[in-house]
């Protein structure tokens, strides 16, 4: 069933068919995955530099980094192949060939390698100005003349990398005003090429499927990696027709080492699997496939599969279900072998290459010896939700809206899970939080305990009662809360990554309702005037800057698709007489924007700030038949009685029946320093500005700086009272130490030049 079916299938109004859709609220399937695409697409470049690898699919070979019994990953920590961010400045082209890739049957067709210019500076005293020499240097690729690859004598190559030549320069700054391009050589044939060397903690070798703790429902610990019929950029494989089908996600291990072994060994492999979660069911021709390969040939063999399904309901979500697969070789001595070092298993998923489609999400795989078919106990003890907000209204809220206590959530929940009940251990837990700015303990609970008798057991927090609310040192200053839970099990608990959730509670310039995770998306759609508002209620009056919205991409192209963008101090929920809409202001003849470059959201400014109090409401306006779809979070189900729908003429609460929160964020700041996504790109498209952005954030020790410039920059550090602390030249124009800080909130300046920008961020 393609995925247009589906989304009719979830319409929540019944429409009686004529020559144009009549207007209905719909909850579709996403067709992309927005948290991958924001974060990843267009920022990653594979760099064929680094140690050796042994994977064919890819036309990249894997010799190295052989992983030891036993394997076990539980998606608690992200494990799959990092993403290479450094931009892409040059690229060259590599081909390979040679007795090494044909034994393993790996295409020999050109590889793009992204390589970055390479020069230095140099000042001319004489001439009184910058100049600029290539290094000579390269990569190197290192061969082997071997037929098996991995053995005899290399050969050293060096790559010429191609880099950028400056010749004219600004007389006041001695700074280059131009540059020319110098390529190096394009075409090297190698054997064995080389890929970027993976981090040690890394136990897949791509980064197809999707690591989280949104998708899955009642995981057997937290976080999961998700199959589903987009690529690594959270895009779809192939959206040229609603009907395209093939294979789409892999996930594949590192090599293992099983050299030695035989099938008296009892090698099994094992791993709990859920279909559909809170994503979309996967159909009765999608399945999910395991596979190993074959140590004579590199060939893949399927080992287990299982299938979809027929309808959402007869989709089996409510528990995860376990497979336990023997890992042997068959009596032929042309039967494949995994007895070897380098063995590697996969996972990978027929699906709809049009979307975010077709889920399948995989949790706890364990491959080890000395096992037997019914051995699926763990023992491990684990938490399998994320902690959760502390708020009981909102997820974000502005520190001045903020009562203290009183906005606190009464009962937050923490599920832990013993994964094998053939014993009940006692386990200790304790929660913890601090507002981070200050450095101001909130609370830190006893240490507590509890006996792990059932499945799942459930522990409380009350924060409402326990918190000692901070109050604020400054004003117009974000605050921080940092809570935390932590079991620590008194008997064997295989995975420790698994004991402890925390989340921060930003109090910033944002009311909002969602928690950042879009898993469908919501819209009209139809023929008629359309509106949605999202009703904001305030604790005391405050000044509405703007708004936020989080559009998901789809199938259909809608950025044409004009709409009015409202703020209304009250609607007329029921229409007749005097129930008008009151509009505090409006934005006409706005279009979506499918992209930012900080995290996904496109920002509408208003003309300037207006007063708001009690309450107030947020939507848009379309007489548009096609569907404008944001983001619907099913995580957080605090917006759902927020939302209203004006079809036919009248207002009504909304018809969905599905809880959750439509990604809608009011902006309650009257200094707000932002920009509209309108202004930020005509601004980028009329002349690049000085770009920066800081991660992680909050930080620890390091905070690390991506920039648009190659000009020298330098910075300085203030406390929210304006002092500096620190300011230099930055040497490497990539990474700031900040350990001498103490605990909180800052400001960071950076120069380039004459071009200046100021960001915030978290010293923990």
């Amino acid at each position: 069933m393609n995925t247009m079916i589906k989304i009719f299938m979830l319409s929540l109004l019944t429409c009686i068919a004529s020559s144009s859709l009549c207007a209905q609220e719909l909850l579709t399937p996403l067709s992309s995955n927005p948290q991958l695409f924001y974060s990843h697409y267009t920022k990653a470049s594979e760099q064929l530099v680094g140690s050796r690898a042994f994977y064919a699919d890819n036309n990249i070979i894997y010799t190295s980094d052989t992983l030891s019994l036993p394997f076990i990953d539980d998606f608690s920590t992200i494990t799959t192949r990092e993403y290479d961010y450094d931009h892409v400045l040059a690229y060259a082209t590599l081909n390979a060939f040679g007795p090494c890739l044909a034994i393993n049957n790996v295409p020999t067709y050109p590889i793009n390698v992204f390589v970055h210019p390479v020069y230095q500076y140099a000042f001319d005293t004489l001439l009184i100005q910058i100049d600029s020499t290539p290094i000579i240097s390269g990569i190197s690729l290192v061969y082997y003349n071997a037929p098996n690859c991995f053995e005899g004598p290399s050969l050293a190559v060096t790559y010429p990398l191609p880099y950028y030549r400056y010749t004219k320069f600004d007389t006041l700054s001695g700074y280059p005003t131009d540059s020319t391009f110098i390529n190096g050589d394009t075409i090297l044939d190698v054997q064995t090429l080389y890929f970027k060397q993976l981090s040690p903690n890394t136990k897949w070798v791509d980064n197809n499927a999707w690591v989280n703790s949104t998708y899955p429902i009642n995981p057997p610990t937290i976080g999961v990696a998700t199959l589903d019929g987009l690529d690594k950029y959270g895009l779809p494989y192939d959206n040229s027709a609603s009907i395209r089908y093939g294979i789409a996600d892999y996930l594949t291990s590192k090599p293992i080492d099983l050299a030695g072994l035989s099938n008296a060994d009892s090698v099994f492999v094992s791993f709990y699997y859920q279909p559909m979660g809170l994503g979309d069911w996967p159909n009765k021709k999608d399945s999910i496939i395991l596979e190993m390969r074959d140590k004579n040939n590199g060939d893949w063999y399927p080992i287990w599969n299982d299938t979809g399904y027929n309808s959402s309901i007869t989709t089996p979500t409510a528990n995860f279900l376990k497979a336990n697969v023997l890992i042997f070789r068959g009596p032929s001595a042309t039967d494949p072998d995994p007895f070897y070092k380098g063995f590697q298993f996969r996972f990978k998923n027929y699906a709809s290459l049009a979307g975010n489609n077709d889920h399948w999400h995989i949790d706890y795989i364990r491959l080890d010896k000395n096992r037997f078919s019914k051995d699926t106990l763990i023992s491990d003890i684990a938490v399998i939700n994320p902690m959760p907000s502390i708020l009981k209204k909102f997820s974000l809220m502005p520190y001045k809206q903020f009562q203290g206590n009183s906005d606190l959530d009464s009962n937050i929940v923490l599920y832990v899970r013993n994964m094998n009940l053939a014993t009940t251990p006692t386990v200790d837990f304790a929660f913890h939080c601090d507002e981070i700015n200050s450095s101001t303990s909130v609370y830190t609970s006893p240490t507590l305990s509890f006996t792990a008798a059932s499945d799942i057991q459930s522990r409380g927090l009350d924060p409402k009662t326990s918190y000692t609310v901070v109050s604020p040192v400054l004003t117009n200053v974000d605050y921080t809360y940092v809570s935390s839970f932590q079991t620590n099990p008194s008997s064997s608990n295989l995975l420790s990554s698994n004991d402890t959730v925390s989340s921060n509670q930003v109090f910033d310039n944002l009311l909002a309702y969602d928690d950042g995770s879009a898993e469908r998306a919501y819209g009209l759609e139809g023929s008629g005037v359309k509106k949605f508002a999202y009703e904001f209620p305030l604790n005391q009056n405050d000044t509405l800057a703007g708004i936020q919205i989080y559009f998901t991409h789809i199938n259909v192209d809608v950025k044409s698709l004009v709409f009015t963008i409202y703020a209304w101090d009250s609607i007329g929920l029921y229409g007749g007489v005097g129930g008008k809409d009151s509009i505090i202001t409006q934005i006409d003849l706005a279009k979506p924007y499918y992209l930012d470059t900080l995290n996904g959201w496109t920002t509408y400014l208003f003309d300037k700030t207006y007063l708001v109090h009690n309450q107030f409401y947020l939507g848009w306006g379309q007489t548009d038949n096609r569907n404008l779809q944001i983001g619907y979070d099913m995580n957080t189900p605090k917006g759902r009685e927020h939302m209203f729908v004006y079809t036919s003429g009248a207002w009504n609460p909304t018809s969905i029946p599905t809880l959750g929160s439509p990604m809608i964020r009011a902006i309650l700041d009257g200094n707000y320093q932002g920009k509209s996504t309108y202004d930020a790109i005509a601004e980028t498209n009329a002349e690049a500005g000085l770009e920066l952005m800081l991660y992680p954030n909050p930080a620890n020790d390091l905070l690390h700086l991506k920039s648009n410039t190659k000009l020298p920059l330098h910075y300085e550090i203030r406390n929210p009272l304006g002092q500096v602390l620190d300011k230099a030249m930055m040497t490497d124009n990539n990474s700031i130490q900040i350990n001498q800080l103490t605990p909180g909130f800052y400001f960071i300046t950076l120069y380039a030049e004459k071009k200046s920008k100021t960001l915030k961020f978290v010293k923990r």
